[in-house]
């Protein structure tokens, strides 16, 4: 137990020295992040073994991108970048093939940058800064950001396990990683969970609730697509 206080009180000190360093050393922050890191996880697995299919992270494979630390203005240089959607570990390899855990709490946001795209992801913990949503630090994608509103994906995966089954032999099905998606909306106030339906929209913000089913209609706006619910609620900022 006491060497254990020993490691976090040096983990802890350490990234509060890296964070407060100017933030364009971005690249020797990241070394330091890794280095004094006591439980860096090596090269994650992407391939489907031991009969899964799927795996647990974002992407397949090590994705280009750059991290943000707390409230330094300004991105680290590029890194590879993996994210376990199953227990929210956020891994990033630096240049020289060192790898190691970024924990979300001391992160601000990262973006991907993933077949001509650039996902962009921010780190949020809505039970303790707003009394509801998920317990502890998430990676939430943004789907829209106005002045006060901001609306949220929270991806996460889980393993499915499966059963053998009466089938030449007793067979046995693969294990299988599925995605679960929910979606939470901060109104200036307060954050509510968003389901991805007409009536539901109308009643989270009552107000608008004519403009919405008039946009949905006048703009054929898919409401199950997350870029399309973005979209919607970029209009309704303006409306």
């Amino acid at each position: 137990m006491k060497k254990n206080f020993h490691i976090l009180a040096f983990l802890f000190f350490g990234i509060s020295s890296l964070l407060a360093q100017d933030p364009m050393k971005t690249q020797e922050n990241l070394n330091r992040l890794s280095a004094i890191n006591p439980n860096s996880p090596g090269f994650p697995t992407f391939s489907n073994v031991d009969r899964t299919e799927g795996t647990p992270f974002l992407l397949n494979g090590w994705q280009e991108g750059q991290v943000r630390f707390g409230q330094n203005q300004k991105y680290s240089s590029n890194v590879e970048i993996a994210f376990n959607m199953e227990k929210d570990q956020l891994i990033i390899q630096l240049s020289d093939g060192k790898a190691g855990y970024f924990p979300l709490q001391y992160l601000h946001s990262m973006r991907i940058f993933h077949e001509g795209d650039t996902l962009y992801y921010e780190a949020h913990n809505l039970k303790k800064d707003y009394g509801k949503g998920p317990i502890g630090y998430k990676l939430y994608k943004v789907l829209f950001q106005g002045e006060e509103n901001l609306l949220l994906h929270y991806p996460r995966k889980f393993l499915r396990k499966e059963k053998y089954v009466e089938n030449l032999g007793m067979v046995r099905r693969p294990d299988i990683y599925q995605q679960m998606n929910s979606y939470w909306y901060y109104n200036g106030k307060e954050v509510v969970e968003v389901k991805k339906n007409l009536k539901a929209l109308q009643k989270l913000i009552p107000r608008k609730a004519a403009t919405i089913k008039r946009l949905v209609k006048k703009e054929k706006i898919n409401i199950k697509n997350n870029q399309e619910l973005g979209r919607l609620f970029a209009l309704l900022e303006t409306s």
